[in-house]
This record gives structure tokens, sequence and C-alpha cells, in this order.
């Protein structure tokens, strides 16, 4: 349970604190688990995460404990303290996971998903101080240190894939979202919007939006979502999908190939610089409303829509014989 600022169900302020439902660490790992693809690279580790903790047997406060079972659960809380900063690190460090060329890089659409929900989780629970490990401000001022574009282009390429993964996990961290595009984005399951919601006193219609935790937003990345937004026209994210045609009665038909340019950041980073300005209280009023705010609302805000098409492609089970749809940032 967090403790915030109040505001009325006519999303007017109130001058009372009010408290508001934040899942566990558990709760939010369950649903990252349930939210990317088995096929990415990490989805095993994430899954010995959340078996850790779930057969982590919590002290009860009763009897004496002896040396051995105090070690013991010492051992367990650091051993899912180190697994989540290994996930992490291995998200937003490791280079050797992605094929490069000369001004590109590329991996498939449940990697580049699966890495979005990572950072959007798990630092969030760096952010908000469950879990150490990872400095997010370093890896903030890495992503927007313009000495990092060195001569050799992977490089420079892989920089910039993580920078797309900053700016799209920021935004999941910032936009309020529908108790349905957050159950469809992955980032909650029914049950953790019903607890978000029952603070709310009157029924809300499926338009009403949930603010994002505070605690989970973490440090200010101006810089490097001003460095994304100065190179708009010289770097570029596409992707590609791979399925196949109706089945006939002598053939499986096709293979359709399906290519499409994600669209510009500048509409995503001027929305959470919008949303930065203005309190939770007025994501829900009547009036004055922020052309974000209305998008959200009528779910037409595009780099959302994206995101959700993609992770839906990333469930998907994919034939033997039918490529992995995939996505490509490239420098011009």
């Amino acid at each position: 349970v967090g403790v915030g600022d109040g505001d009325g169900d006519d999303g007017n302020d109130s001058k009372e604190k009010d408290l508001y439902f934040v899942p566990s660490a558990l709760d939010r790992l369950r649903c990252l688990r349930r939210s990317i693809s088995n096929r990415h690279p990490l989805y095993d580790d994430i899954h010995a995460l959340v078996v850790d903790l779930e057969s982590n047997d919590p002290y009860d406060g009763g009897g004496t404990r002896c040396y051995e079972s105090i070690y013991a659960t010492f051992q367990g809380i650091m051993k899912a303290q180190k697994l989540h900063s290994l996930l992490l690190q291995r998200t937003i460090y490791d280079e050797m996971i992605h094929e490069g060329s000369s001004n590109s890089t590329s991996t498939s659409i449940h990697r580049f998903v699966g890495d979005i929900l990572i950072v959007y989780f798990l630092m969030g629970h760096v952010a908000s101080g469950i879990v150490e490990g990872v400095n997010e401000s370093k890896w903030i001022t890495r992503l927007s240190n313009k000495h990092m574009e060195v001569n050799d282009m992977h490089t420079t390429a892989y920089l910039w894939y993580q920078r797309f993964i900053c700016y799209y996990s920021s935004l999941l961290r910032t936009i309020p979202l529908t108790s349905d595009q957050m159950i469809r984005m992955g980032l909650a399951n029914e049950e953790m919007v019903n607890r978000k919601m029952c603070r709310y006193r009157t029924s809300q219609d499926g338009s009403y939006l949930i603010s994002q935790s505070p605690f989970c937003k973490g440090v200010d990345k101006t810089a490097v979502l001003n460095e994304i937004l100065s190179h708009e026209d010289s770097v570029s994210v596409s992707c590609t999908l791979y399925d196949f045609g109706p089945l006939g009665p002598a053939f499986r038909g096709r293979d359709n190939v399906q290519f499409a340019y994600l669209t510009p950041t500048k509409q995503g980073i001027e929305s959470i610089e919008a949303l930065n300005r203005i309190p939770c209280s007025q994501y829900n009023c009547s009036y004055d409303v922020p052309d974000v705010i209305a998008s959200l609302r009528s779910n037409q805000f595009d780099p959302l829509l994206e995101l959700i098409n993609l992770r839906r492609e990333s469930k998907k089970t994919i034939p033997i014989n039918v490529k992995s749809g995939s996505i490509k940032v490239h420098i011009k």
C-alpha cells in the first residue's frame, strides 16, 4: 500500500492523503513471467526467480531460530537479489545477443518486447528501492552520452537499441492506462487491476485511466529522450512480420511478409513531458483534457497500440516453417 495525494471520484483534487494498492515484487514478477514469451532467452531465469521467491518461507516471528535457519533465510534473500540484478544487467548491458551489421542491429520481436517489459518491471523495483544492484542513473547517463557513438557502427547501433528500450519502458512507466490496456500490454492481470480500482468508490467505465505507481518511475530521463528526439530523422525502428496465407486443398498458401516502421518517437516523448507536468488527479477530468489523455481514453494512442500488437505477436505460437518476426534499428 502506498500513500499519495488524493484525488476524488470526480477527478478533483482532495486535500487529504489517499491510500492506493501497490503490487508486491512477487506479484509483478509473476505478471512479467506470464507477459513475455517463453522463447525469450531470460525466461527461464525469470521463472527461477519467481519459484525461488514463492518457495521462500517467511519467518512468522514465533519461537527460537537456530543459526543455520537464519543463515539459510539470508542466503535465500541474497540469491533473489542477485538474480534480479543479473537479469536486469543482462538486459541493459549485454551486447552479444543481437545480430548486427555496419549500421544496424536486429533481434526478434519476442526479445524486443521482453526487454521492454523486463526494464519496466525490474527497473521499477530498483527505482522504488525494493531491490539494489543496478544504478539507473548510470544507465541513463551512458545512454545520453554522445561520446558513446564511436567509429564502431555496431556498438553505435546497439546503443540506439538500448535507447529505444529506455524510451518504450519509460513511456509505459509514465502513461496512465485503462484496465483493458494494462491487461493487454501485460502490465497487470485482472486481480491486480481489480485491487488497483478498489480505492475508487464509484463505478467507472472502461475509459477510466489508472496512473502508474509514482515509486516506479525512476530518475529523470530527459537527457536520453532529447538525444533520441534530436536524431529522429537519422535513426529508425522497423518491424517485419511473417505469416502464411489461407490453407487450400492442395497447398498451404504463400508466405506473407509485412513490413512497417514504428511510430516516430516525437509523439511518445512529448506525451511523457506533458504527463510529467500535470497531476494524476487530472487524468480523468472531463475538462481541459490534454491530447495524450484523450487518445488514451479512446484507445487511439499509436505508440501504445503498436506495443500491444507487438506483444500479441510475441506470444503467438510460430509454426516450425515460419520465421519469427523481427525488430531492426537502422542508422541512416
